[in-house]
């Protein structure tokens, strides 16, 4: 049964192509191969559904891809292969691309009709944007033919597209009809329509007309004899002329900028036209000749659409009649040129799409065709521009998502998308000279990605593309900003600082180089990143002292920008104050300023006065209230840096591994003797450790001075964290321990203000649920008899907020690393490549766990994306 089947379809699309081939001889048109060149797809496979239809005989007309692009079409019973492969074949001609012929293009297209013309001598404005849809707000003062044609080649790039920007005129209707197998009448003027209609009359063509106003619409096929057909109904069919054969008076020709239009009314009649022309094109069901179909928007849903029967076709119309064949100046054939259709039908036509002087006093005039290749470059360059910033506007938006993904985790994922980003970024550069800073940032971001992937030859290849992007966008015009040299060069350093094994020679040379880029571009909140980043790689290096130097060279440098911030929020609000409140609205009342969380506070904010704004009274008033508001927000974001500048010196200082911990205590008890012999010796442990204690209790008092909001309140939860570990592990002794409890005490109400009393600090041992603090949940003190068995120093996990015994801790992750090495064993006896892989430590069982699941539910997504991508076609 599927053989004789297959054998039928054969047979069909042998007798189309037969038919076809016979009617483009007596039209004289050109054989559909010079009209649509196939691409070259040979280089798609095809799923097995698809398979079968090729090889039914449309595999001859329809490409692999073609195949795979319409394949919803094909699994229709009623239309298939043979269907699909007559609209590969077929040419369709739109006058007009507005409001009707937007939708009707497009829909067209993608459908698969082989080859479009685009008739319109009107240009993008504004206003034809809210129903227009084919063009778009870049492309303004383009040619609608040369827009429409951009769009339609994004949408289906194998669909030949040909302009005709001078529109449809008397001269050239016949040649621009004679071509196409169907027209589809898209205007809003009287005079085209009559041309149109006498046109496909004269050359049989069917014409797939509409028109829409206001909130109503209506649309018919004006087609020839018909009467053996069964698709349409079984009358002599009416043209045009036949239906109206006298013009509307001029104060009857409303048109959508008299009357205006709303935006989906003509999209519905737009659509419907592709409907009709889709219907004819693949002889599908029955057309809707010989009758009109009204749309209206505000009736009720029973009663939108509407079908009327038209009259028979009038024996004595002029253009169709047979009565009046062989009248002289008779609008047929060739007398169509010489035909005046402006004196048929009189002044005040609506508009013609002959000249873009629509609706004026003006008269029609044909344009200067010598012109004519001049406003074409013009036209074709405005429109490349426009096509260049909607790519490098996509490109953008597709560069921000990736990044968003890398810092949520999805390291993977978002590679991926970044290596695609900057070879598409490239591209658009060669041809329209935008997107060298989203390359040059994607290829850093990848870089980072593989840096965290452990991948360092990868990086160092994709690193290294990054940096010969920036010197060579150095010499652009414009060039580059020296943020992207920065930033290369702290992605190199942070490489070599990362790999195994550490390049720490190189790491400091890549940083020394993105240091001098930072001062010679003065760029005060770069370099203060940069040395903190130098404050890292000496704390690897083991070089305590200097990592707490590079520290505190950055924390003067984001002193120095909050000083900034401060004179640029001064000189805003004097700008402001120059504004003067109206009288009632001074004054307001005091309130003392809170930290962001509960526990403990070192002391009041600054007094604050809540005061009426005045009411903006200007466009300079807005654009001073703007700016003050934008130097309270640099000035906020400088004093975060500052804090955070304040603990990374903490941090330095605390980093000693050399010597167990000291006590605070002990240095009180020095001697002023021993004092004066060690003044030229390097600081004491004791002495660098409450120095670092200092430094974030400084960093803590300087937050909750201006804390407000969450963002405040996750870092101080993080200065808690690590001023209660370094009480318990670095300070030590009784005074150590009991602000290590005062400050889990505050830890545990910033949690609960942070969560919505939803989460409590723990106050036991995750591994071994022994008591770690020596305070219950409310903060009061136990009892010596309910002392943990275990007293060893707790660690507290700011990312998964749990808390451990350092002892228990230790003894878990010499278990994961036993259990890693195994692993590691086992493959390497499996004759696996083991060389550079190292067990990592995990900060906490939690994180470990954490960590573990959100990998295996990326790879479960990404697994879901590749089946979704190649499974369920049909």
């Amino acid at each position: 049964a599927m053989e004789a089947a297959m054998h039928a379809l054969r047979a069909e699309v042998a007798a189309l192509r037969a038919e076809n081939a016979a009617l483009r001889a007596d039209a004289g048109a050109p054989p559909s191969a010079s009209f649509r060149p196939a691409p070259d797809d040979s280089a798609v496979s095809l799923p097995p559904d698809l398979r079968t239809w090729e090889s039914a005989g449309a595999g001859d007309a329809l490409s692999g891809a073609d195949l795979e692009r319409y394949a919803r079409h094909i699994s229709l019973p009623a239309f298939g292969a043979a269907k699909q492969a007559s609209l590969a074949n077929a040419r369709a001609l739109v006058v007009g691309v507005g409001g009707l012929g937007s939708p009707a293009c497009l829909y067209l297209a993608a459908a698969g009709v082989g080859a479009l013309a685009l008739a319109d001598a009107d240009v993008v404005e504004r206003s034809n944007l809210h129903r227009q849809i084919a063009h778009a707000d870049a492309r303004r003062g383009a040619s609608k033919a040369l827009s429409a044609a951009t769009a339609v080649a994004a949408l289906n790039p194998g669909c030949h597209v040909t302009t005709h920007l001078q529109g449809i005129t008397a001269e050239n209707a016949l040649a621009l009809v004679r071509d196409a197998d169907v027209v589809l009448d898209c205007t809003d003027n009287v005079q085209t329509r009559y041309l149109l209609s006498d046109a496909c009359v004269s050359c049989d063509k069917p014409l797939v007309s509409a028109a829409a106003v206001g909130l109503e619409g209506q649309l018919s096929v004006y087609v020839r004899d018909r009467v053996n057909d069964v698709s349409y109904t079984k009358r002599r069919l009416p043209c045009y002329r036949c239906v109206f054969p006298k013009p509307p008076a001029a104060r009857d020709r409303g048109n959508c900028a008299q009357s205006g239009v709303l935006g989906p009314v003509p999209g519905v009649l737009g659509t419907l036209q592709a409907l009709e022309a889709i219907k004819v094109l693949s002889d599908l069901g029955e057309k809707n000749g010989g009758r009109l179909l009204t749309f209206d928007a505000t009736a009720d849903p029973k009663r939108a659409f509407r079908c009327v029967a038209l009259r028979e076709r009038d024996e004595t119309c002029v253009a169709c009649g047979e009565k009046s064949a062989g009248v002289p100046g008779a609008p047929r054939g060739e007398a169509i040129a010489s035909y005046d259709y402006d004196a048929f039908v009189g002044q005040g036509a609506a508009c013609d799409l002959r000249s873009k002087t629509p609706r004026s006093e003006t008269p029609l005039q044909t344009p200067d065709l010598q012109k004519l290749p001049a406003a074409l470059d013009d036209a074709a360059a405005a429109a490349a521009a426009a096509e260049g910033a909607r790519k490098f506007q996509s490109i953008r938006a597709r560069l921000g998502a990736a990044t968003a993904a890398f810092w949520r985790g999805a390291t993977g994922q978002a590679v991926s998308a970044l290596q695609d980003i900057a070879m598409e970024a490239h591209e658009l550069f060669e041809r329209h000279k935008l997107g060298r800073d989203i390359e040059c940032e994607a290829l850093r971001m990848a870089g980072h990605g593989m840096i965290r992937m452990r991948a360092w030859e990868p990086a160092e290849k994709c690193l290294d593309a990054c940096l010969g992007v920036v010197r060579v966008g150095l010499e652009d015009d414009p060039p580059l900003p020296p943020g992207a040299a920065i930033g290369a060069f702290v992605a190199l350093g942070t490489l070599a600082s990362n790999r195994e094994p550490p390049q720490f020679d190189l790491s400091q040379h890549w940083f020394a180089q993105a240091l001098q880029s930072a001062r010679d571009a003065g760029d005060v909140a770069a370099e203060a990143s940069v040395c903190q980043s130098l404050a890292n790689v000496a704390g690897k290096m083991g070089d305590g002292a200097a990592a707490a130097q590079a520290a505190e060279m950055a924390l003067g440098l984001r002193r120095a920008k909050v000083e900034e911030a401060r004179q640029t929020l001064k000189a805003a609000e004097d700008a402001l104050g120059a504004f003067a409140a109206p009288p009632g609205t001074e004054g307001g009342e005091e309130e003392e300023g809170t930290g962001a969380g509960g526990g403990e506070r070192v002391g009041p904010g600054p007094a604050t006065m809540r005061t009426a704004a005045p009411p903006i009274s200007s466009p300079e008033h807005a654009r001073a209230f703007g700016a003050a508001a934008s130097a309270k927000r640099a000035l906020a974001e400088a004093r975060r840096a500052e804090i955070a500048a304040l603990a990374n010196v903490g941090a330095a200082l605390l980093k000693v591994e050399d010597a167990p911990p000291a006590s605070v205590e002990g240095t009180e008890e020095e001697t002023p003797q021993a004092s004066d012999a060690n003044e030229d010796a390097p600081p004491s442990l004791a002495t660098r450790v409450a120095a670092g204690v200092a430094r974030y209790e400084e960093a803590l008092a300087s937050l909750r001075q201006d804390a407000a909001g969450p963002q405040d309140l996750e870092m101080e939860i993080g200065l808690l964290l690590e001023l209660a570990n370094a009480h318990d592990n670095r300070v030590g002794g009784e005074t150590g321990r009991l602000r290590a409890r005062a400050l889990r005490a505050s830890l545990r109400d910033a949690v609960k203000a942070l969560t919505a009393n939803q989460r409590e600090f723990p106050n036991t041992c995750t591994l071994c649920s022994e008591t770690m603090d020596l305070m219950d949940p409310e903060g009061a003190e136990r009892d010596a008899g309910n002392e943990p068995t275990d007293p060893d120093a707790p660690i507290s996990c700011l990312e998964c907020l749990h808390g451990y015994h350092s002892a228990c801790l230790l003894r878990w992750r010499e278990r994961s690393l036993v259990e890693e090495m195994e692993k590691m064993e086992k493959a390497e006896a499996e004759g696996q490549d083991v060389s550079g892989r190292k067990p990592q430590t995990p900060r906490c069982p939690d994180c470990a766990n954490i960590h573990a699941r959100r990998a295996a539910a990326a790879e479960a997504a990404q697994r879901q994306q590749q089946s979704q991508a190649t499974g369920g076609f049909l």
